[in-house]
């Protein structure tokens, strides 16, 4: 995947951003290697780029939907972390 990536890239660079399908490929790679902020950022230039392909725009939001999936899950991770920090806190104050 990562040979991928880079093929993307530069067929990217070569068509400075332009070519929504190459965005839209790119934008996959990303997706495919986890790396999901980077995808909804190639992704959204690919729909800008796109003059309003209903399969790259779906693609988008499929991209965005599984980010705010995502989303609520580090958020309570954060807050159980920052409670446990408190109460530690709060004990080694005490003692």
């Amino acid at each position: 995947m990562e040979l991928a990536l880079k093929a993307a890239q530069r067929a990217s660079e070569i068509r400075a951003d332009k070519d929504a399908s190459i965005l839209d490929t790119l934008a996959r790679c990303h997706y495919e290697l986890d790396h999901l902020e980077e995808a909804i950022k190639w992704q959204q230039l690919a729909v800008e780029q796109g003059d309003g392909n209903k399969q790259i725009q779906d693609t988008l939001q499929n991209y965005l939907d599984e980010a705010e999936k995502s989303k609520p899950k580090v958020e309570a991770n954060e807050e159980t972390e920052s409670s446990n920090e408190k109460e530690s806190e709060s004990e080694e104050s005490k003692g």
